[in-house]
């Protein structure tokens, strides 16, 4: 199969890998970055990415929306954080000395039919959603996480300006 490819085009490298064992990704990272340019760094080497725990939670919740449904709602959906609060015990020394995070989203559905697919029979595929997704909040944000989550109907929210921005769609420096 690899010489199949390297007849079709005139790669530099191939690397052949295996996802499931992790065989020659080592390898990969080293041709990858032999390909890279070089150049100054765009963000201090103590950040991990330019979002904020708030766009990552959004974002957490939407996987697990696209992963549980099994992609029967394909981009129909968004997320709106309506609360973000940090919570401290009395003995906190610092912003980073929380004890919870408490979050409440509202899941928006396109289509009627989608806020049904998400809710499930007896509210379990929405359990599903929100169990995983606080898991992965709380891997991130290192305390506990209460998520409180909502579905919601609004049509054609996909063609409003506004509601995509609310949504995290569209960038707020491109106007």
């Amino acid at each position: 199969m690899i010489a199949n490819y390297a007849d079709v085009f005139d790669f530099d490298d191939i690397v052949p890998i295996c996802a499931k064992s992790g065989r020659n990704v080592d390898i990969l990272m080293d041709v990858l970055k032999k390909h890279l340019p070089s150049g100054p760094r765009l963000f201090d080497s103590e950040y991990m990415t330019d979002q904020t725990e708030r766009e990552m939670a959004r974002e957490f919740i939407r996987e697990q929306i696209l992963h549980y449904t099994n992609q029967e709602i394909p981009h129909g959906v968004a997320v709106e954080i309506t609360k973000f609060e940090d919570r401290y015990d009395e003995g906190a020394s610092d912003e980073y000395d929380r004890s919870m995070v408490v979050i409440e989203a509202s899941i928006i559905c396109e289509r009627k039919s989608h806020k049904g697919i998400i809710i499930g029979k007896d509210g379990q595929m929405l359990k599903k959603i929100g169990t995983a997704a606080r898991k992965s909040i709380e891997r991130m944000t290192g305390c506990k996480c209460y998520l409180d989550l909502f579905v919601k109907y609004r049509e054609d929210w996909k063609n409003d300006d506004t509601l995509l921005k609310q949504f995290g769609f569209t960038n707020e420096e491109e106007d």
